[in-house]
């Protein structure tokens, strides 16, 4: 038996197949080995339940997992906020808001959670189990990790609203750090680095601006959503104008009204082909957890969102697409690299008037605006990167849709226009952008096509030797929504909660 258990963890610590012998032989889970928790009869309820979520953090960061889409709050780890939760931290005072918030930060957390408990071998999850029964022993409560820690949130929110001072430190600590290193900038000597860079930002968006609506260098390969287009936007306008709303002002929108939603906008992508890196495929993990793009599967991964511009709470459409990589055009491409992920969002205002068209890589890189009817884009001052925004966005009448046309190779978007939705096109398939926090191993489980800090190590470029002194880490590199600054020059989230308050006014 000793011998058996040697060779285990010897297998464990350096092929990592030891999940495999777990999943066969349950009796040789003592393999896994865990920090150890906290125990005795002092740990009241709600200190047990902070043990069970740092020992749940302990596991996941021992495993090398994570997660940065939503970011977690210090000292509150049942919670989970982004930007633009976080934009309500004026509004907490009033109690029926801070209860729908702790919701929709509870309900991030468990997001994620839920993820990570998918990620962890049977051991670990084991672990958590028999870790919850010490803290907690002989209370009768579930010891399924997932109901357990669902049992700690119903607590620690209960015990948190009747703390005002730790109501307090918890709108302390609910700002969403940007995705910008400062120390970077300094090194770097920012301010030179982005007048070097100003010229060459200006020379891009003309290049850009040149493709918007020229002829086609190729073949185009046309892709819709399946589904997509059964929905009429005037529709599916009414039905967001008609929506109830929180406590917060946040449209609640029912999973039958998000998803006409969804189809009612989302666009038809025409592609040119010049190679295999211009056909979009599903998201993979290779023998090694490595992402890949299948190409004989098309998909195209939706995201709802919210924004915010004055009293207005908007609604963000998102769907991207992933292509297996931006090939080199020549030798010394430092923008080549493996994936290349394409967002186009759609927002909304509360009766579903087209607020504005925008798209970014998944990189963070080539933001572009379309602001909707009535609006412009607004001047950037000196301190502001210039903003590309070559026209203005068209909400498509009954029976026609948005299309995009983009460049091969770089997948630049080269034009978006207005056709009938009955032409045809290749189908794809439609899946949830959370999908991506659990893709199936080839062995084993599933895992995050995201490092824990929200990069694609996989898909890192050049660039980022040439780009590092704008304070972005590993420039190019495919990124999670959450973490993407779309700027050289100042800063700017895609997610910002309030982005458009800088870069749109009332059209003249």
């Amino acid at each position: 038996m000793k011998t058996l258990e040697h060779n285990c963890r010897w297998v464990a610590n350096r092929v990592r197949l030891c999940r495999v012998l777990l999943g066969l032989v349950p009796w040789l889970a003592g393999c896994v080995t865990t920090a150890p928790v906290e125990t005795g009869p002092a740990l009241g309820p709600a200190a047990a339940c902070h043990a069970l979520f740092r020992h749940m953090d302990g596991i996941t960061a021992r495993s090398g997992l994570g997660d940065a889409d939503y970011a977690r709050i210090q000292g509150f780890p049942w919670l989970r906020t982004n930007r633009f939760l976080a934009s309500f931290e004026p509004e907490l005072e009033d109690e029926e808001r801070l209860v729908t918030w702790l919701g929709r930060a509870n309900a991030m957390d468990r997001e994620v959670r839920l993820a990570e408990l998918a990620w962890l071998d049977r051991g670990a999850r084991l672990e958590l189990g028999r870790a919850w029964s010490r803290l907690q022993p002989g209370t009768g409560l579930p010891v399924t990790p997932a109901e357990a820690l669902e049992n700690c949130r119903t607590l620690l929110d209960g015990q948190l609203l009747a703390q005002p001072d730790r109501v307090a430190e918890l709108r302390r600590q609910i700002d969403v750090p940007d995705a910008y290193r400062t120390w970077l900038r300094v090194a770097g000597l920012y301010p030179i680095a982005a007048a070097l860079a100003r010229p060459r930002i200006l020379a891009l968006h003309q290049r850009l601006e040149a493709l918007q609506d020229s002829e086609p260098a190729g073949d185009l390969a046309v892709f819709a959503s399946a589904g997509a287009g059964a929905a009429r936007t005037a529709t599916a306008s009414g039905l967001l104008a008609k929506a109830p709303r929180d406590a917060l002002g946040i449209p609640v929108l029912e999973p039958g009204v998000l998803e006409l939603l969804k189809n009612a906008w989302a666009p038809r992508w025409a592609i040119e082909q010049h190679s295999e890196a211009d056909r979009p495929g599903m998201l993979m993990l290779d023998t090694l957890d490595r992402p890949f793009v299948a190409g004989w599967h098309p998909v195209e991964y939706r995201d709802l969102g919210f924004t915010r511009m004055g009293d207005e709470i908007l609604v963000q459409l998102s769907y991207t697409i992933w292509f297996p990589e931006r090939p080199a055009a020549g030798p010394l491409d430092i923008y080549a690299g493996l994936l290349a992920g394409v967002t186009w969002r759609v927002t909304l205002d509360g009766q579903g008037g087209l607020r504005a068209f925008d798209s970014v890589h998944a990189c963070g890189c080539y933001y572009m605006l379309q602001p909707g009817p009535g609006w412009q884009a607004r001047s950037q001052p000196r301190s502001a990167e210039p903003l590309f925004a070559p026209g203005p966005a068209v909400p498509p009448p009954s029976g026609e849709r948005v299309e995009l046309r983009l460049q091969a190779g770089t997948h630049y978007l080269a034009g978006t226009r207005i056709v009938p939705d009955s032409r045809a096109a290749r189908s794809l398939h439609p899946l949830p952008a959370s999908s991506l926090r659990r893709l199936h191993r080839v062995v084993l489980g599933y895992r995050s096509a995201y490092a824990p800090d929200g990069l694609m190590p996989v898909s890192r470029r050049p660039e980022r030797f040439l780009l590092w002194p704008f304070g972005i880490p590993s420039a190019g590199a495919q990124r999670q929504p959450g973490t993407q600054a779309i700027a050289f020059i100042g800063r700017r989230h895609f997610d910002d909660a309030r982005l458009f308050e800088g870069l749109l006014e009332p059209g003249r």
